[in-house]
């Protein structure tokens, strides 16, 4: 036994040793790819050490040595080199393996829990993503209440083929399916099981109303002329206040009717938009078992189309040259409304700010650009009687909200406008009071950054 572990332990093994090890511990860090032709020399060294290995074996059932090292330390050194080389490279092998500390942990992940799946029909007016979702549950057993996590989005053109849907839902039994699928020519869709996840087994996030009411929605009733994709986006239950804009319930036989603004409306919310519309408001189908039971409802005609919604509800715009900076609506609830900003020039549109009020919320009032970099946005609340003005620098990326100083009760501020080079901004006491002749002035020297009180 001796003599094996001198010729196994020979230098010239113990070298090849440490670059097989070390390119084992690069590719588990890295991946494939660190440097060309890893695997090559990998595999070299693997069928090196192999071959020795072989002879040591061999040499030592003859009793011979294959080398002769007259340094009497050098065995004892050899061992502890390989134990300190084979300790440490296992050890962070097996945390990359464990801790997702490299590309190893995420590829076993993938190894045990990622699944793939076909969808058959992807035509989602013929019940196709419906048709995948039994596939789901047939596929992994679910025999539990599905939850939703977070939120569901699915994209589809005019002709109902899908191009997308993001998803991830669990079981009362703590199992978790992240769904994922991206229109391609093999029509997989992407399942991720046993994701860490805090569960909330509440009945707000119920997913089934979803599966329901995709059966009996009108789709086509949400078509805009020279639109040709729309999404779907489920949340769960949504609290809507009494703003009915856009809002009907619909039930399983696919009746419809408006909720009046008289009560609170609150349900299981199914919204549908056209993609990069710059429309006001989506289509909102809140889906109830028993459309019959619901109180103080009117007939659905009385909802406007979502084409047809005032524009003194929705988007604001501003023109300079050849681009247009517009405001419009992302969602509305209880009277006020979420704005994103978007560019339209020659190149077409695109949304630059989904945030440009800070997360605040209202009804816009106003917008104006001064030059490409340069311009200004306003929000007044609910009651309108108070107004706030933010300003931009970089054409529209960042906002930062306009405060003044010794306002007293003149808090309605305006949009400003340009005076010999300087920023004039007049504030008033709320909308209803007499702006004309009731207000105070604030003028900034500097492009809007600082403002004095006249």
């Amino acid at each position: 036994m001796k003599i094996f572990i001198k010729n196994l332990l020979n230098p010239f093994f113990i070298f090849i040793y440490m670059i097989f090890v070390y390119i084992l511990y690069q590719l588990c860090k890295y991946g494939r790819g660190f440097f060309s032709g890893e695997i090559i020399i990998l595999t070299v060294c693997g069928f090196a050490l192999f071959i020795w290995f072989i002879i040591s074996i061999i040499f030592a059932y003859q009793k011979k040595e294959i080398m002769t090292i007259s340094y009497k330390y050098y065995l004892k050194i050899a061992i502890v080199v390989m134990l300190v080389v084979t300790s440490w490279s296992g050890y962070k092998i097996f945390h990359m393996a464990t801790r997702y500390e490299g590309e190893l942990g995420f590829y076993l992940n993938d190894f045990f829990n990622k699944k793939q799946l076909t969808i058959t029909n992807d035509n989602l007016f013929d019940g196709g993503f419906l048709i995948f979702m039994d596939d789901l549950i047939k596929e992994f057993d679910i025999s539990n209440k599905i939850y939703l996590n977070d939120s569901f989005e699915l994209k589809y053109n005019n002709d109902g083929i899908i191009q997308s849907f993001h998803f991830m839902i669990y079981d009362n039994n703590k199992n978790t399916y992240l769904v994922s699928y991206q229109k391609n020519n093999e029509n997989k869709v992407v399942v991720h099981l046993n994701n860490y996840l805090d569960m909330d087994f509440d009945d707000k996030y119920d997913f089934q109303p979803l599966l329901d009411a995709l059966k009996v929605i009108p789709y086509k009733e949400s078509f805009i002329k020279n639109q040709e994709l729309y999404h779907i986006l489920y949340f769960g239950q949504r609290d809507w206040g009494y703003n009915n804009t856009g809002i009907r319930y619909i039930d399983k036989t696919g009746h419809m009717i408006t909720p009046l603004q008289t009560r609170q409306i609150i349900g299981y919310t199914i919204s549908i938009e056209p993609i990069m519309s710059g429309t006001t408001n989506p289509y909102r189908y809140i889906y109830v078992n028993d459309i019959e039971k619901i109180p103080e409802t009117s007939p659905q005609q009385n909802t406007p189309p979502l084409s047809e919604v005032p524009q003194d509800s929705g988007s604001l715009s501003s023109k300079i040259m050849n681009i247009t900076y517009e405001l419009y609506v992302n969602d509305a609830a209880a009277g006020s409304r979420f704005y994103s900003l978007k560019k339209i020039d020659e190149n077409g549109t695109t949304v630059i700010n989904k945030n440009p009020f800070l997360d605040n919320i209202g009804v816009a009032n106003g917008i104006h650009f001064f030059n490409q970099k340069l311009g200004f946005i306003s929000i007044t609340n609910a009651s309108n009687d108070h107004c706030e003005v933010y300003r931009t620098q970089d054409g529209g990326l960042t906002f930062k909200q306009i405060k003044l100083k010794n306002t007293g009760d003149y808090d309605y501020l305006q949009i400003p406008y340009e005076d010999n080079g300087h920023y004039i901004m007049k504030v008033s006491k709320g909308s209803q009071s007499d702006s004309d002749t009731d207000y105070i002035i604030y003028r900034s020297k500097d492009l809007g950054q600082t403002w004095t009180k006249q």
